[in-house]
């Protein structure tokens, strides 16, 4: 694949994935905000979503395929460059999956009396837009540029699990940054 070809299809993909995250943190500030759902019911269904979606890929045949053209290509570019490295980012992904969609469906369980009357804010949702874009993109951008840059497969040796614990440890310092964020604002309105 040529440096053009590389370039062209890195901006589509990145294109899709945020118009995507976009249109689904909208559908769901929507769904919470306009339709006084149960929050156990949307947990639920994102849980389930995750869980599908694990055993969706867990059955296809060939890992690269995508009903969204640009995930295929880019799943068969990255397959290519990566070699097992690639696999095992994929068995990462699927526990990833697993767990955080099992998480979510216990959340729900536990919230089952809780309802979502209470508006989310669109000054808060407009901060976590921006926040998870931010992160997404930051973390596209150094992935995209490890894989376009690499010469061949022995780059990625060790790639994955360097990569996970990194992202482990961000997700830590963004929990707590998040909770002593909540906790302020839950202070300060008392």
């Amino acid at each position: 694949m040529t440096a053009e070809a590389i370039k062209g299809m890195r901006k589509k993909q990145f294109f899709f994935l945020n118009v995507t995250l976009l249109i689904s943190m909208t559908v769901y500030v929507v769904i919470i905000n306009y339709t006084g759902l149960n929050m156990s019911y949307i947990l639920f269904t994102l849980g389930a979503f995750l869980i599908v979606q694990l055993v969706s890929n867990i059955l296809k045949k060939d890992l690269t395929k995508s009903w969204v053209p640009i995930i295929e290509q880019v799943n068969r570019y990255e397959k290519e460059i990566m070699g097992k490295e690639w696999k095992k980012q994929n068995k990462t992904a699927h526990v990833i999956n697993l767990v955080v969609g099992c998480m979510i469906m216990i959340q729900a369980y536990f919230m089952h009396d809780i309802n979502s009357q209470h508006p989310i804010s669109k000054g808060f949702f407009v901060f976590l837009i921006i926040f998870l874009l931010l992160t997404i993109n930051t973390t596209m951008l150094i992935h995209t540029s490890k894989v376009d840059n690499s010469n061949n497969t022995s780059d990625f040796k060790g790639y994955t699990w360097k990569f996970n614990l990194i992202g482990f440890v961000a997700a830590m310092v963004i929990s707590v940054v998040i909770s002593i964020l909540a906790i302020s604002f839950v202070l300060s309105r008392i």
